[in-house]
C-alpha cells in the first residue's frame, strides 16, 4: 500500500510540474511572420490545463484515502510503523525473516548488509541493500539480540541467508 501511495504522489508531482510549465524550446513568430525558436518555459494549452487540474484533484483524493487506510492498518499493527525516529545505526531490522544489522538510516529507507555476500574481511568494503521502511517487519536494538546470533552474523565469511533467529 505504501508503494501505491508513493507512486501516486510521484504522478501528482509530475503532473504539477507540467502544469507549472516545463523548460524546452518555444516557437514564436517574429515581426516578419517567421518562426523563431528560443529556449524558454513551455506552458500547456487550455484543454491540457483542465485535464491536468482534474487529474491532480483525483490523485489528491486517492492519496488521502489510501493514507487513511494505511494509517488505520498501522494503528491495528498490520503495517510497519518503523521510521528514522525509531531505528539507529547498529540496530537490527527484520526483512523477510532475515535479521540484518542497520548500516545507515535514511529518510525513506534503511541500508543493511547484502546477505547474498558473506561478511567482509577487515580490509574489504561491505555490499549493502536499501530497504523501504514499510517493508520491514521488526526492530531490535543490539542489546535485545542474542549474543550468539550477533557473533555468528559478524564472523568473516558467515552465510547470513541461512542464519536465522529462533523464535522466542
Amino acid at each position: 500500500m505504501a508503494n501505491r501511495i508513493a507512486k501516486q504522489e510521484a504522478d501528482r508531482r509530475r503532473l504539477q510540474r507540467e502544469l507549472d510549465g516545463e523548460p524546452g524550446w518555444v516557437t514564436e513568430t517574429d515581426e516578419q511572420g517567421q518562426p523563431r525558436h528560443r529556449w524558454g518555459i513551455r506552458y500547456p494549452g487550455e484543454e491540457r490545463v483542465v485535464y491536468l487540474r482534474r487529474e491532480i484533484a483525483t490523485l489528491t483524493e486517492q492519496i488521502d484515502y489510501w493514507k487513511g487506510v494505511y494509517t488505520q492498518l498501522q494503528a491495528e499493527g498490520k503495517a510497519s510503523t518503523l521510521g528514522p525516529d525509531q531505528v539507529a545505526k547498529g540496530d537490527w531490522v527484520s526483512y523477510n525473516d532475515l535479521w540484518l544489522r542497520v548500516v545507515r538510516v535514511n529518510k525513506k529507507s534503511v541500508s543493511v548488509p547484502n546477505p547474498n555476500y558473506p561478511a567482509p574481511r577487515p580490509d574489504e568494503k561491505e555490499a549493502t541493500w536499501t530497504i523501504a521502511w514499510h517493508k520491514l517487519s521488526g526492530h531490535r536494538t543490539t542489546e535485545q539480540m542474542p549474543p550468539a546470533f550477533v557473533d555468528a552474523y559478524d564472523a568473516p565469511g558467515a552465510d547470513r541467508i541461512t542464519l536465522r533467529l529462533r523464535k522466542r
